[in-house]
């Protein structure tokens, strides 16, 4: 999951949720002798942090180690090192609190942003081959802030749905995308939903932060004073956002970690190891 966002200036802005990890799922029909199967798990993108020593700026972003969140991780699927299937980790919130402009970090599911104008999904980061894997992949944009003020921060994108906008009457953050769920492992889990947008200060009415999705982070809200949470381990979940109340501020959740599982029909036959490393 990408990590929620943090304004870096002075003014009073809710920050949008970090967007759910890409989901993956599918069949591969066999596996020969002597394959090598390596797999890897994204991390989950930290989420951005604020400064009340910044001030103010005309565009409202600052340098990557300050403000910007991260991305989340990308899981791989490779046999015989060749690369078969990307799932892409979430964006991370890439700017501060007040930018018209902001875009969500590409990724499975982009980050709550004031912009339509982001990829879905990057195809280009999928791979297959038909003789080995069939699949599904998952991912949408995040929601938009509220039109007529910044407090309201929109969601995160899930796998199963786009985050939701952040609204002006009431003065609402938006919430995460769901996420897709899945009984692989034998149990229903939800993978891949966004964080919830952050929800700041408007002059005459308290505001509500944004809800994550299951396993991902609910977005913090200033006349609560809660902060931001961040998304569960191996859900791949956004953080999320922050809020920022003058010289107070809130930083981002952290995106979950993802997790790759496979089931095996017949994991004893001879010549079939698994190796750990």
């Amino acid at each position: 999951g990408g990590g929620g966002g943090a304004a870096g200036d002075t003014s009073n802005y809710g920050v949008p949720g970090g967007g759910g990890g890409g989901v993956v799922t599918g069949s591969v029909f066999s596996l020969k002798k002597d394959f090598e199967i390596t797999v890897i798990v994204g991390k989950g993108g930290k989420g951005g942090m604020g400064d009340s020593s910044l001030g103010t700026s005309n565009d409202g972003v600052y340098s990557d180690e300050i403000v910007i969140a991260e991305n989340g991780g990308d899981s791989k699927f490779l046999v015989n090192e060749t690369l078969y299937v990307t799932a892409p980790g979430g964006g991370g919130d890439r700017g501060s609190g007040n930018s018209t402009t902001r875009k969500g970090g590409k990724g499975g599911s982009n980050s709550g942003s004031r912009t339509t104008s982001i990829a879905t999904w990057d195809s280009s980061l999928f791979y297959t081959n038909s003789t080995y894997i069939t699949a599904s992949i998952f991912g949408n944009p995040g929601g938009k802030a509220n039109s007529t003020g910044p407090a309201s921060a929109g969601g995160g994108g899930g796998a199963l749905e786009a985050g939701h906008d952040g609204t002006d009457n009431p003065y609402e953050a938006g919430d995460g995308g769901a996420g897709l769920t899945n009984s692989i492992t034998g149990v229903d889990v939800v993978y891949g939903s966004g964080g919830g947008g952050g929800q700041s200060y408007h002059t005459t009415k308290a505001c509500i932060a944004g809800k994550g999705g299951a396993g991902a982070g609910d977005g913090g809200a200033y006349y609560a004073k809660t902060s931001a949470k961040s998304g569960l381990a191996n859900q791949g979940g956004g953080g999320g956002g922050g809020w920022r109340r003058s010289s107070k501020f809130s930083n981002g959740g952290n995106g979950g970690s993802g997790i790759v599982v496979f089931r095996f029909k017949n994991p004893s036959q001879p010549g079939f190891k698994v190796i750990v490393r």
